[in-house]
């Protein structure tokens, strides 16, 4: 309303108000109100849309009641409460009390996000990003990103550590051939340098190694490698 009167104070904000519209998006409401006239007293608003209100619109029941209240009298505002829109929309709401040099509240700046859409965002990224595992646990995880090759090599004997439970240089004859099978079946033998990482770890000889690997084909039926 070009004709209404404004507190001399909160002509500074409406800058204030564009701004964090701008920056917020469209779906936030930003609204000035200026309490001293609570029939009509948004002087100015930006993405009314939200709410369906804009300049000259009345105050609401809880503005009202936030400027009777005692409870309210020394707070800077209120803060992350929620509010429904008249179609039922779910709105997360926030106010500044703004005050006059004497302390007295002039105005309320506030913020109304439309949380309908946050939360249809949220069920979005939800599905997105299920996974088909019924918990997250050491070993579950499918896939890792190493750097280098050395992390690579690292993250996959940890894989085979996790399995035994202890030192690989402590395991049986037996266990270390199947922590051998395990990890060709990781692919780690595919890696340069992993048959002497290993026979390190597991204080053999690469040559012991390869053993390790003819009897885990064996026993499985494979053909021996090259």
């Amino acid at each position: 309303m070009e004709s209404q009167k404004i507190h001399p104070l909160l002509k500074p904000y409406f800058p204030l108000v564009r701004g964090l519209a701008a920056i917020l998006g469209k779906h936030c409401e930003v609204l000035l109100h200026d309490v001293s006239q609570p029939d009509h007293s948004i002087v100015a608003c930006e993405n009314g849309h939200v709410t369906g209100r804009g300049v000259g619109c009345p105050m609401t029941d809880f503005g009202l009641l936030m400027l009777t209240a005692d409870e309210y009298r020394d707070k800077d505002g209120v803060f992350n409460y929620l509010a429904r829109t008249q179609d039922g929309r779910l709105l997360k709401c926030g106010v500044v009390f703004l005050r006059d040099g004497e302390g007295r509240i002039i105005g309320f700046l506030c913020i109304n996000m439309d949380a309908s859409k946050y939360q249809a965002a949220r069920e979005m990224l939800d599905d997105l990003f299920r996974v088909e595992m019924e918990e997250i646990r050491p070993g579950a995880v499918r896939e890792r990103f190493s750097r280098d090759l050395d992390d690579l090599v690292e993250e996959t004997l940890g894989e085979v550590r996790i399995w035994a439970g202890r030192p690989l240089a402590a395991l049986s004859r037996g266990e270390k051939v199947e922590a051998v099978r395990r990890l060709q079946a990781r692919g780690f033998f595919l890696l340069k340098g992993a048959v002497e990482v290993l026979a390190r770890e597991m204080g053999k000889t690469k040559y012991t190694i390869y053993a390790y690997l003819r009897e885990g084909r064996e026993a499985k039926g494979e053909a021996p490698a090259s």
